[in-house]
């Protein structure tokens, strides 16, 4: 009886004109969809084989290590087979990173990307079964019942004294056959199109993954259906079915997945990357500060001149760029100098010789007003080059300019002091912030508000001349010194400068791995609640179950970041492991033979050689999803049968 009750139902569904509408609307699309991605994938993969060599051919092109340190080695996203099926994550048109021993790698976005592509999209199976057959399956259910009752045949059906139980099995059977039929059929067609092409070879756990997908996509097809019969059940009438199910599509398909990401970003919200990748550079500034020290004492013990000796005058990068405009505030500082002197007769208010305005109180007072591109330059650069600059920039002088004017007219200008509250007030500035003292804190003290320099005389008042300090040495002088020295004690220098470089590296990297740890276990967080609340609709559970087994979900650019990651710590340490090799291997020569390396070769240098998770894998990532959906397809068939039990059907 139940087969005959279930065949009648399969051929009235057959014989319709929705399902020959249905079945050409499917599989047509997979069919064009297998193709258009089919090609996709392989020259992505293509692609991804040529940077592959080209990447490795670069770095291996390089004449030493220390140039493949600082130029790094690129890397790609490698494809992934069934996105010809099942796109997923690998929409994403960030497939480029460079591979560097500092900041981790994260993919770059092409650039030759066609900018229509975003605007639509990407019409693979997943959105044929999610989107079209999930709506189909309504278009199948919603009058089995209902449309039935209003004809009368259901009446005359159950006039035969056949158990409810059968007729409900038989319609849910029959009409669920119907939908897979034309689902099978596309399934079967693209899977032969790939098989035909010469260019494509799964391997056996690719296969089984495939078969997976395609046994949860039956299921998932049967719950919206399921869905579809008990709403059926519960109208007295089609239309009012029909709009019950349309709202509830929408539901599942488009609000559910695409608004619970924003809600939850309101609920659990987190910072930016770009003030993850500040935190960073500021935490690496204290890195860079301290390789700067170390460069500096490397160089004073080597040559026995300390950087005060040094003139930097005249060489200054600012000088060179603003070099005419310069030349205009020295006339107009000598000028007002100059008229200063002629008005004074040795009692007025501006000093002979100093340019007009400057005194140590005006000075005392720039010292300590340090604001953020300030501290920054003061960390690399010191307080005395810091100074020297707006000295040069306000005055027209240099701040060894001004020492010798104060030195040769006796002026009381203290030197020393300056620098002493410049370093004070970037002293300070450097422990709020870690502190994480408040922005108006901050910006008080950045403003003057923190310093205990006291206003002294606007007048500069002239002091006895104080002993002239030891003679400067020029740049050529200095470089001269250094040059001078043995390869061996040039060899030395180079070794602790390319060690403490290496070290600044692991610390460097150390912080951004930190940093980037945190703001991953924040994503982590945020993405988990995003899935546990998305999964209230059955068509987030498919998709999250489908692109797991299919390797194109959250959860495979979770395992390739970290894949990028070790794969930097190997660089690394290969980097390490060559600039720590002792000396009686070290025979290439760079800088004129003042620094030895081994041998550049690259017979052992780590290959980027990416692995795809394994299907069991796979498998764990997708079992609560897999869980989830399967007790949908349960509870709304029991919901679907039992209504139908209870239901007053003769009215």
């Amino acid at each position: 009886m139940i087969m005959n009750l279930i065949k009648k139902e399969l051929l009235n569904n057959l014989l319709s004109f929705r399902f020959l509408v249905s079945s050409i609307i499917v599989v047509f699309i997979m069919i064009i969809s297998t193709i258009v991605l089919m090609q996709d994938y392989t020259n992505k993969r293509d692609s991804y084989t040529q940077n592959l060599k080209a990447h490795f051919d670069q770095a291996a092109a390089k004449d030493n290590y220390l140039e493949l340190m600082f130029s790094g080695i690129g890397a790609d996203r490698p494809p992934v087979p069934l996105q010809i099926f099942y796109t997923g994550v690998e929409k994403n048109p960030n497939r480029s990173t460079m591979i560097l021993p500092f900041f981790k790698p994260r993919f770059m976005g092409e650039l030759n990307i066609n900018p229509v592509f975003p605007l639509f999209p990407v019409v693979d199976t997943l959105f044929v079964i999610s989107v079209v057959l999930s709506l189909i399956a309504f278009v199948f259910s919603y009058d089995a019942v209902c449309g039935e009752r209003e004809r009368g045949t259901l009446k005359l059906l159950m006039s035969y004294a056949i158990p409810r139980d059968k007729i409900i099995l038989a319609k849910w059977t029959g009409g669920y056959v119907s939908l897979a039929i034309p689902y099978i059929t596309g399934a079967v067609i693209s899977t032969l199109i790939v098989l035909l092409n010469p260019r494509i070879s799964f391997e056996t756990q690719e296969w089984l993954a495939y078969i997976l997908t395609v046994i949860i996509s039956l299921v998932f097809i049967g719950v919206m259906y399921s869905v579809g019969i008990f709403v059926s059940v519960l109208s007295k009438r089609s239309s009012t079915s029909i709009s019950i199910l349309l709202f509830i599509w929408v539901i599942f398909v488009l609000m559910i997945p695409n608004a619970v990401p924003f809600i939850v970003d309101k609920i659990k919200p987190i910072d930016s990357y770009s003030s993850v990748m500040s935190q960073i550079k500021y935490r690496t500034g204290n890195t860079i500060s301290d390789l700067l020290g170390e460069t500096i004492k490397a160089f004073e013990q080597a040559t026995g001149i300390t950087v005060d000796q040094i003139d930097f005058s005249g060489m200054t990068q600012d000088e060179e760029d603003t070099g005419d405009e310069d030349q205009k505030q020295q006339q107009a500082s000598a000028a007002a100098s100059s008229s200063s002197s002629s008005s004074s007769s040795g009692g007025g208010s501006q000093a002979q010789g100093m340019p007009a305005g400057m005194d140590m109180a005006s000075l005392e007072s720039m010292a300590g007003e340090i604001t953020d591109s300030d501290l920054r330059e003061i960390q690399l650069g010191g307080c005395e080059r810091w100074i020297s600059k707006k000295l040069k920039k306000q005055y027209g002088v240099t701040l060894d300019q001004a020492k010798k004017m104060a030195t040769d007219f006796g002026y009381d200008i203290d030197v020393d002091t300056l620098l002493k509250e410049c370093e004070s007030q970037k002293t300070k500035l450097i422990e709020m912030k870690r502190s994480g003292a408040s922005a108006s804190a901050i910006a008080s003290a950045q403003s003057g508000g923190g310093t205990t320099a006291k206003p002294k005389q606007q007048t500069v008042q002239a002091k006895a001349p104080e002993p002239k300090k030891k003679d400067k040495v020029t740049m050529d002088e200095f470089w001269g010194k250094f040059m001078s020295l043995s390869d061996e004690e040039k060899g030395k220098f180079f070794d602790d400068m390319y060690s403490s470089f290496i070290m600044m590296n692991k610390r460097g990297s150390q912080i951004s791995k930190e940093e980037e740890e945190k703001y991953a276990r924040d994503i982590d967080s945020q993405v988990a609640l995003t899935k546990d609340i998305s999964r209230i609709s059955p068509v987030s559970a498919y998709i999250y179950a489908i692109t797991d087994l299919a390797n194109t979900g959250i959860e495979r650019d979770k395992h390739l970041k970290q894949y990028l990651w070790d794969y930097q710590s190997k660089f690394l340490n290969f980097l390490v492991t060559k600039f720590d090799m002792p000396d009686s291997k070290r025979v290439h020569s760079i800088f004129g033979g003042a620094f030895r390396e081994p041998e550049f070769k690259m017979d052992d240098f780590p290959r980027f050689n990416y692995k795809q998770m394994d299907l069991a894998q796979r498998i764990r990532y997708a079992l609560v999803d897999l869980t989830v959906l399967f007790g949908f397809a349960f509870l709304f068939f029991i919901l679907a049968y039992v209504s139908f039990i209870k239901a007053d059907i003769i009215d």
